[in-house]
């Protein structure tokens, strides 16, 4: 700090010589040397700036086309999980339309089964031989029919 200050009273001595034209020149050359370099530091961080805000919006444009990406694949797979959904409603539908429709074949058959029973059981107790053992290839033969009648039905 003492030599800054020595310098200027040396500077300041030789200027005490000049005339008051030049004193007035070397200060406004001083001022605009000044100005110029207060420019260069201004225009310097300004550089800086405009560089670190280049680079925070090539980061945004990226995110923001990464984000774009990634809307795209989400509406995609929306579009295509609203399609499965409806298929999926589609299917459950037509099985449950399919199960009331078994479910009523299933009744009228029991109904056709119970109304047979109850006939051969009438038929059974008017009849005589009804008590005795059938023979084993009538047996047979009506174990083959009820196979061929259950194979039509299973799926």
């Amino acid at each position: 700090m003492m030599s800054m200050f020595t310098a200027l009273s040396t500077s300041w001595s030789l200027l005490s010589g000049l005339s008051t034209r030049a004193k007035v020149e070397i200060c406004m050359g001083m001022t605009i040397a000044a100005g110029l370099v207060a420019g260069w530091l201004w225009v310097s961080d300004l550089k800086d700036v405009n560089q670190v805000q280049a680079e925070q919006l090539a980061n945004q444009r990226t995110s923001i086309t990464t984000l774009t990406n990634e809307k795209e694949q989400l509406a995609t797979s929306k579009a295509i999980s609203d399609a499965q959904r409806d298929a999926y409603a589609q299917r459950t539908e037509a099985l449950n339309q399919e199960n009331q429709e078994n479910e009523q074949q299933a009744q009228h058959y029991q109904a056709e089964s119970e109304a047979a029973q109850q006939q051969l059981r009438q038929l059974q107790a008017q009849d005589l031989c009804a008590g005795h053992a059938v023979p084993a290839g009538v047996v047979r033969v009506q174990q083959q029919a009820v196979s061929d009648f259950n194979a039509q039905y299973q799926r």
